[in-house]
């Protein structure tokens, strides 16, 4: 093999003979077709190769498995071809697989029109009614006892679902007018498709006016119904103390008394009557005070009254007396149930 200075160094040398150049130093080595001489400089300074290829063929594989079916939630909102799979009970079957006679199916249908109109018109002119009365009692909305009384006024205890009521009659009437078209029953799904569109066919081809569809009539069932689901839940929430009274707490409640209903017991005073009830019961002691206020609202006198006891679930009536002038107006300025 030869030095980088050109002269030939002997087999086995460990050092050019010309220039004293170590072996371990040359960088062209020539062995006729042999690989070249490692030396331990070059052994140590080496580096082992690295499998890179094997390695990123794997993190290919790995990302391509996860980007197809490890992507959860957000792999379906990203692919909008994804859509959820509908739930296994879900009925999805259609009145038109059942229909036998395309002719007669579409004669049925245009001679359901005229019934399915008069049923709309005669609901829709109940529904109207119903409103009105509901319409002129706003506290049921709002008032528990106001609810309560609605409901047993005018009986609409029992009848809490227009809509329901609506489609089941109009889905009845289809039914029967069209079921010799059709191969066999049809579900609920089905029978509700069918209506629906005998209705808006039936709407489209007579011109019936938009208050008259029944899509406008259901709406107006389904608000009459929301209504009276409030009053129904107004009126299961009634309070413990009566009609007319105002609570005080837990176990009192109040109600002014009208001046017919109790007597003053001195000659030359002014007096107020109080009815007190008691949920739990006050068993040693009942004390109310009042402050007794001008018309301007400035306290002008006070009274108080008391009872031994009130058993629970009981009504009391207590007076107050006053000899001051000008008091027009009593309020509750203290108490206790003992």
């Amino acid at each position: 093999m030869k030095c980088k200075c050109g002269k030939e160094i002997p087999e086995n040398s460990r050092f050019c003979l010309n220039c004293g150049q170590p072996v371990g130093s040359v960088e062209s080595l020539e062995t006729n077709g042999q690989a070249p001489i490692q030396t331990s400089e070059s052994i140590r300074t080496q580096k082992p190769r690295k499998r890179r290829g094997k390695w990123i063929a794997i993190v290919l594989v790995l990302v391509f498995f996860l980007s197809r079916c490890g992507g959860g939630k957000d792999s379906q909102t990203k692919n909008p071809t994804l859509k959820p799979r509908p739930a296994a009970s879900q009925d999805t079957s259609t009145f038109s697989e059942h229909i036998v006679d395309r002719k007669k199916f579409s004669e049925l249908q245009a001679s359901a029109c005229e019934p399915l109109k008069k049923l709309i018109v005669s609901k829709r002119a109940q529904l109207l009614k119903d409103q009105a009365v509901i319409s002129t009692h706003p506290k049921a909305l709002s008032d528990p006892f106001a609810a309560s009384d609605f409901r047993v006024q005018h009986k609409f205890a029992g009848h809490d679902d227009y809509e329901k009521s609506l489609l089941k009659d109009a889905q009845d009437l289809i039914d029967n007018q069209m079921k010799t078209a059709l191969d066999t029953s049809l579900t609920s799904n089905a029978a509700y498709a069918l209506l629906m569109d005998t209705a808006f066919t039936c709407a489209k081809a007579n011109s019936w006016p938009a208050k008259e569809t029944l899509v406008e009539v259901l709406s107006m069932a389904e608000s009459l119904d929301t209504n009276l689901l409030a009053m129904a839940t107004l009126a299961m929430s009634l309070p413990w103390y009566p009609k007319g009274y105002s609570q005080l707490d837990d176990n009192l409640a109040v109600k002014w008394l009208k001046p017919h209903s109790y007597s003053c017991e001195y000659s030359g005073s002014s007096c107020w009557g109080l009815s007190v009830i008691s949920a739990q019961g006050c068993p040693t002691s009942l004390y109310v005070a009042i402050n007794i206020e001008d018309s301007s609202g400035t306290v002008v006198d006070w009274s108080n009254d008391t009872l031994p006891s009130l058993a629970p679930g009981k009504a009391a009536k207590l007076v107050f007396t006053s000899f001051s002038k000008g008091g027009s107006t009593a309020r509750i300025s203290d108490y206790s149930c003992l």
